[in-house]
């Protein structure tokens, strides 16, 4: 056998321990469809924005979306389809708080389930920039009519730590269907996703996202149409006898 030089290390010399890889602290963010018509929608989202447009004029920063609007809010609430949409999207979060984080719901009713949905239709170069929900435990994305062209971007909550590390990220285009990951093996710091129409999104409200502009020339009649919304329950309050009795209105007066 030819000898070894100092510094030099042969396969044969090669020694990982056996053992095992264990992946922990995920974050979920869960995709599903709703069974809507969702090219009814489109028209009536259509016409709640041109509201919104000529209410706010060449403000790009509210023109596009029913967010600022409390009565264009409340005129969605009204649409035929929208009491559909509340039953699939509560129920989905119910199942998902009750199955994902092991939380009591049986004394809930829908209507102990507050549900805050807004709007938006993006018809030139737009983005949102990075941020997160507060007031809420999970948000999400109804995609009434979506484009390869915009995706919705996250970023890992562990975003510092991976950083320390000096991890090296890359394009994991395979792990999910409609989805970049951008990481390595270890660790995702970002995912994009590129949904469906009728697809929709749910995710923990704490979890910075953005939506990036697009890259070329809008395409003609471009249209990336959504519905965002903000979802939380009341916790059950155990022990709440406690103390004398007493209301805290007084404190408005």
């Amino acid at each position: 056998m030819k000898p070894v030089k100092q510094g030099e290390i042969t396969q044969t010399q090669y020694q990982p321990t056996q053992g095992e890889v264990m992946s922990f602290f995920s974050t979920p963010i869960f995709r599903g469809e709703l069974n809507l018509n969702h090219q009814s929608i489109e028209s009536q989202i259509g016409m709640l924005i041109e509201k919104a447009k000529e209410r706010h004029g060449d403000n790009d920063l509210m023109n596009y979306t029913t967010y600022f609007d409390e009565d264009l809010r409340e005129e969605m609430e009204g649409m035929d389809w929208y009491n559909d949409f509340a039953n699939q999207v509560k129920d989905t979060y119910i199942t998902l708080v009750k199955d994902l984080f092991g939380l009591e719901v049986s004394y809930l009713t829908r209507h102990d389930i507050h549900l805050f949905a807004w709007a938006n239709l993006y018809r030139k170069p737009h983005q949102h920039e990075v941020h997160n929900h507060v007031n809420s435990f999970m948000s999400g994305t109804y995609y009434v009519k979506s484009t390869p062209d915009q995706p919705i971007k996250f970023w890992s909550p562990n975003l510092m730590s991976q950083f320390s590390h000096m991890s090296v990220d890359q394009p994991i285009e395979d792990k999910y269907e409609g989805a970049t990951v951008v990481g390595n093996n270890a660790t995702e710091s970002e995912v994009h996703f590129f949904p469906n129409n009728g697809q929709f999104l749910l995710w923990p409200s704490y979890l910075q996202h953005a939506v990036p502009v697009i890259a070329h020339d809008v395409p003609e009649h471009y249209r990336r149409i959504s519905i965002s919304f903000n979802l939380k329950h009341r916790l059950k309050i155990d022990s709440n006898k406690t103390g004398d009795d007493m209301s805290y209105g007084f404190l408005n007066e």
